[in-house]
């Protein structure tokens, strides 16, 4: 199916572009000096074009073990091993990204005639910037499974904006004179801290285990399955069984509060964790806004479905920077107002249950984020306020004909107010029945679900349960 006329201009009028701009900090609080924005810790960088699928093979599972002790000299260590399928004939070559200040030790291939084939890191290994090809020792056929172990160390590395703010990578900070290590990965900086397949479009299972000093609590996707302690150090052992995509896999180190709280499911079944990791200082500040989550998650799981991680848990973990950030399961915040509880937590079904294939996408994500603030704004006060919401970004919204699909940078200001505009008008099109029937099935039901989808897959497939030419 195409877009009609009336999508198309909408798509392509809505919105502003704010590529190379500061966003607007005008409705925002203040902490430390650092600006508390749903946007704060994105990535505003021109991408480099590790987006098309030149892997040829699809990644099933990573099992990643990474020591962040070294406190002192901020180093890390790891050993990430990829298992995966090839999605080609003649497969003779696995190529990764991983940064290129970290060193490379060691790799292991399995897959056809090999187990635990040790790899020639000079002769076998080529390194181009921060992607690595890796020529192995036979040539196997479409559909067969393999794995790649890596050991890798180096320096825990983030990426500085142009005004100085670094804001991606393995980050270390300090919070009332303790470190505070974060990851931020979104969209490409992944590779600073571990190697994996570097596109948004291929999810996949993963096993973290976390090695961090005792008196620190370290925070990961999913469901911790275990904690064991070695000495002065303790592992922290995750389990997302969810796919998830490589950049919102995420760690946090520090010795947080831990607050427990839960959400029962629609059905009445499941109690599942909910949890904030936070600040000594932060949960009485927060508490009212942070008590909220469990009624946010429900008023979510009524309109589109149950929470998509139910068997696991949501958390939110404190990092010393302003923002937040959607990683599956365990969004990373920089303090928590309301607006950034209700932005991140409605990433878990717009974003992380389905992700944009392409960073072109990401007005899928942010879009449907940013429009969520606005229904759980309804949601309390009524349709008014939701309105209210619309119009308050509509001035961004229409000062600039740039389109969705066109953008230069991976997340702009653009993708967000424009993109919450794209399903308000899908909202007006449909009416509400078909609108939060149609996403719901989309979102739980649909070949997409819990997998990737471009825009234009997202839109056709709407337009085909409700029968019109979107």
């Amino acid at each position: 199916m195409r877009f009609t006329i009336f999508l198309t201009i909408l798509i392509s009028i809505l919105g502003t572009d704010l590529m190379g701009s500061s966003p607007d900090m005008s409705e925002f609080s203040f902490k430390k000096d650092m600006p508390i924005n749903c946007n704060r810790a994105h990535s505003y960088i021109k991408w480099d074009g590790h987006l098309d699928d030149v892997y040829f093979y699809d990644v099933q599972h990573y099992d990643i073990a990474l020591d962040v002790t070294d406190t002192t000299d901020f180093t890390l260590s790891g050993t990430v091993k990829i298992t995966a399928k090839t999605t080609k004939e003649d497969f003779s070559e696995i190529i990764f990204d991983l940064h290129d200040k970290l060193m490379i030790t060691s790799i292991k291939y399995s897959g056809g005639t090999y187990n635990n084939y040790n790899i020639s890191l000079d002769s076998e290994v080529e390194r181009v910037g921060m992607r690595v090809f890796v020529t192995i020792p036979e040539i196997i056929e479409m559909d067969q499974d393999f794995s790649i172990e890596i050991d890798y160390n180096g320096p825990m590395i983030s990426q500085y904006t142009s005004n100085g703010w670094y804001i991606n990578g393995l980050l270390v900070d300090h919070y009332l004179g303790k470190v505070n290590l974060y990851t931020l990965s979104e969209p490409e900086e992944s590779r600073f801290w571990w190697p994996n397949k570097n596109i948004p479009g291929d999810k996949a299972t993963v096993n973290m285990d976390l090695t961090v000093w005792d008196y620190q609590f370290g925070s990961g996707n999913g469901k911790l399955i275990d904690t064991v302690t070695n000495g002065d150090k303790k592992t922290y052992k995750w389990e997302e069984s969810y796919p998830v995509a490589n950049y919102l896999v995420a760690i946090a180190v520090y010795p947080y509060q831990i607050i427990e709280d839960s959400y029962t499911s629609l059905d009445g079944t499941i109690t599942m964790p909910v949890e904030y990791y936070m600040f000594p200082d932060e949960y009485q500040l927060y508490k009212p806004n942070v008590d909220k989550t469990p009624s946010i998650i429900k008023a979510f799981a009524e309109r589109f479905g149950e929470y998509p991680y139910i068997e696991e848990k949501y958390a939110m973990v404190s990092m010393a920077q302003g923002g937040g950030m959607e990683h599956q399961t365990v969004s990373t915040m920089g303090g928590y107002y309301e607006k950034v509880i209700v932005h991140e937590l409605a990433h878990m079904w717009f974003g992380d249950q389905i992700t944009c294939k392409t960073w072109n996408d990401t007005w899928m994500n942010e879009g449907g984020a940013s429009y969520l603030e606005g229904l759980w704004k309804e949601e309390k006060y009524g349709f008014e306020a939701l309105n209210d919401h619309m119009q308050d970004i509509k001035n961004q919204a229409m000062s600039n004909n740039s389109h969705l699909n066109d953008q230069e940078y991976a997340l702009t200001g653009l993708i967000y107010k424009k993109g919450a505009w794209v399903y308000h008008m899908l909202r007006h099109v449909l009416g509400d029945e078909d609108f939060f029937a149609n996403l719901t099935y989309l979102l739980n039901e649909s070949e997409y679900a819990y997998g990737n989808a471009t825009g234009k897959e997202y839109i056709t497939y709407l337009g085909e349960l409700s029968g019109k030419d979107l």
